[in-house]
Formats: structure tokens, sequence, C-alpha cells
């Protein structure tokens, strides 16, 4: 039997119990895998598989992975799948052959159509290639679609993080670690190894690197990359020529992050950029990036600044566009994000604000702390932080962040004047 075809058989039973269990969806597809020579190696070029569905910042601190992953096996056909907003970094990826996307969300809301549209994608990429090895570096947060995929695709080997060390931390802290739980089943019936990550290595670039030495791929090079594609660099520098002085120093203002309470208020920039102009006799530029939902913060800073301090880019630029901007600036300052890994990754000296108070750093720092897990890889860098957590948030001990406002709060603590010196600091002699 094909594997599409047992795949129908299975989908008519879940659609008549309206209940989805991974090994039930094991059970029923394992006989056709093994059937049809899925579980046997695949004769002459191996054929490897990378899947990473979350988001920038995530997919620019695995970049390097894929480097180590080529080095190993430079013979190897080496497949990507990512989420659909970074595929067009991924097309960019010297290290792998071929990419596509796919959308991780929507499980929850629809099991059976999410299901499905898996089903279809699978058979028209994915498994024609019988691949070897099917690799996947995320280490946190839901990774039951990931894995799904993983063994839907038809991959002899899969191998992953298992959720069994945060359950275990999160026992310890007295939380009953139930979800975590839920992910444990998923694991055992989609995985054919799970890898618990030691307490030590808590950086997520680190973990990325520590999997693949776990599965006896040797690491030489632990630094991350960033990939630009040819048109976007043209486009980025065509703007940068058309819009700024040639003797200028460009700095990135990245006013974006994954939630508002991550972000920095343009009330504090726009102080901090006064104090900065003020202080430097060299012709400083902010390039100021984000995305459509920081349009408003950036008409601000540019209303309230002197013509020519700022080039508002927010919202007018792609994501390929954007990292390249930020590989031809001087500097970055901004928020933890996707933009701050992409500067570091193109050793831009950054300076990164985060909303985790310093006193929540220790509170499961391995799973917990985005700035022990999220600070800025392998570039020079300040990392700004508030001294202690604010309201409610120095109440709560389990929280990721260590603030789950969704708005600006514990971040505001941080004052303008640090800024300032932050920049003086880093910036050296440079300015």
């Amino acid at each position: 039997m094909k594997v599409h075809e047992a795949f129908e058989r299975y989908f008519h039973i879940l659609r008549a119990s309206g209940r989805f269990q991974p090994q039930k969806l094991y059970d029923a597809l394992e006989p056709a895998f093994l059937e049809n020579g899925f579980r046997e190696r695949s004769e002459g070029r191996d054929n490897i598989l990378i899947i990473r569905l979350d988001v920038l910042g995530d997919m620019i601190l695995t970049s390097g992975l894929f480097r180590e992953v080529r080095r190993n096996y430079p013979g190897a056909h080496i497949t990507a799948v990512v989420g659909p907003a970074i595929l067009p970094f991924l097309k960019t990826c010297p290290h792998c052959d071929e990419a596509f996307g796919f959308e991780r969300r929507g499980f929850e809301n629809n099991p059976g159509r999410y299901l499905e549209q898996m089903e279809i994608f699978c058979e028209e990429n994915l498994r024609s290639r019988h691949y070897d090895l099917c690799i996947l570096p995320q280490w946190g947060d839901d990774k039951r679609t990931t894995e799904m995929l993983a063994y839907m695709s038809g991959a002899r080997e899969r191998v992953g993080y298992s959720d069994a060390s945060a359950v275990a931390c999160c026992k310890a802290m007295g939380a009953s670690g139930n979800a975590l739980k839920v992910g444990t089943r998923y694991e055992n019936a989609f995985l054919s190894r799970a890898i618990i990550s030691p307490a030590e290595v808590v950086h997520e670039a680190a973990r990325n690197f520590y999997l693949l030495e776990a599965m006896g791929i040797s690491v030489k090079d632990d630094s991350t990359e960033l990939w630009v594609e040819e048109k976007a660099a043209d486009t980025a520098a065509q703007i940068l020529l058309r819009e700024l002085p040639e003797q200028c120093i460009p700095v990135v203002l990245g006013i974006g992050a994954g939630g508002d309470g991550r972000k920095y208020p343009a009330e504090q920039y726009l102080e901090a950029i006064k104090l900065i102009v003020g202080r430097f006799d060299a012709d400083i530029r902010f390039i100021l990036l984000g995305g459509k939902t920081e349009e408003a913060d950036g008409t601000y800073l540019t209303e309230h600044l002197p013509e020519g301090v700022v080039l508002n880019l927010v919202g007018r630029t792609t994501i390929p566009e954007s990292l390249a901007v930020v590989s031809l600036s001087s500097l970055y300052l901004g928020n933890d994000s996707g933009l701050m890994h992409a500067a570091a990754a193109a050793q831009v000296p950054v300076i990164a604000l985060y909303r985790e108070a310093i006193d929540k750093e220790g509170v499961l720092p391995g799973i917990l702390s985005e700035y022990t897990r999220f600070s800025p890889w392998k570039t020079r860098s300040v990392s700004l932080r508030p001294k202690h957590a604010l309201g409610e948030c120095a109440n709560k001990m389990l929280v990721y962040g260590g603030c789950d406002e969704p708005f600006p709060h514990c971040i505001t603590q941080i004052t303008p004047a640090e800024i300032a010196a932050a920049f003086e600091e880093i910036a050296g002699g440079a300015v």
C-alpha cells in the first residue's frame, strides 16, 4: 500500500472519531513506510532534511547549523522546510539545495484540516527524496507540528530535542508541566531519537551546535551567518546611496519586536537619539526599520527629530532588503528581534534592549530567560536591561522573558541616558 493510501484510510478514521492521537498516526503509516522502502538507507547520495518553522531570529541562529551539516556532508542533497515568511532568507542559503515554506500554525484550530494539508505537502514535495536524516533544531516552544512533519516526510532518522528536560525543570519549580508532557507523547511517536540538552548549554545558537555534536556531526565553526540575496543587496545599497550623505555613519534603529512588551517606547528612543546626536560631532544617521505595526512609531520619530537625522524605512522594505540594510550599517541599536540577530551574524556591533530585569535572570535561565537564550551571538555588543521587574512581574516566578505585559512595561526603565552611554562605549573612536 502506498503511503498516501494509508493516510487516506487513517484520515477517514480520524474524521469519524474527531480525536487526534500521535501514536495512532504512527501505527497507520509505519507499515506503508516500511513496505515502500522509507526505512532503508538511500543508495549513493545522502538526502538530508532540516525543519525549522519558527521566526527570523531563530532561523538566523540556526544558520551555522546549515553550514556545519554541509561541511560534514559535502555531497548530500540538503532540503530546508521553514516558515513561509522567512522562505526568502533560506532561498539564498549557500548550504542547502532547495527550500520550501510550511505554516506551523493552524493545528490546534482544525487538526484534521491541518493534517490533510501536511499530507499533501509531504506527498508533493518531500517523500520522493527518501530522506536518510531529518534534523529538527528547535529546542523550545511547541514542537508538535514540526515533529509530525518530520515523520510524515518519510525520513528514516528523525532527530530533535526532547521536552523531557523542560518537564523536569517545571516539576522542580512546582509547576505541573502538563503541556510539555503532551509534547513528549509526540516526540515518542514521531522521533527516532530525542536528545536532551545539558543544563549548561543555554544559548539557542549553542543548542543548535550541541544537537549536531550529540548526533556525531562535528562542529568546527560556531559562528552564525547572514545570507543576503543579490537583488535585495542592490536595492538596499541604492536606497542608502540616494537617501544618505556619503560620509555619514549609518545606524540601524530596530523599533520592531515579536511582541509589544519587548518594544522600547518611541518617546524614549526619541530622547536617546537627541542625546546621541548632541554628544557626537560626527554625522550620525538613524535608519528606522520595522514592520507595518511600527509605522506609527516611525512617523512619530521622523516628525519629532530634525530633518535628516532619521531615514524612515519602516514598512517600506521586504525582509531580505531589511537584512541587507542591516549588513551595510555601522551599528545596530534596538529591541531584541530578528534584525538584532541579523546584525550579530553580519558582525555589526549591537546595542540590544531587553524587557527582562536583571533580578529575574536567575529563574530557570535556560528556559525562561530571553537574555540568556537570545543575547547577541559572537559580536561586539552591549545589552541593556532594567535592574528590577515592575509590579506584578516582580511577584510572578515563572514568567518567560521576565515580563508578560502586552505593552511596554519593565523595558521602560532603561533610560535614554543609558542608551547614549552604551552608544559611546560601543562606538569608541569610530564616531
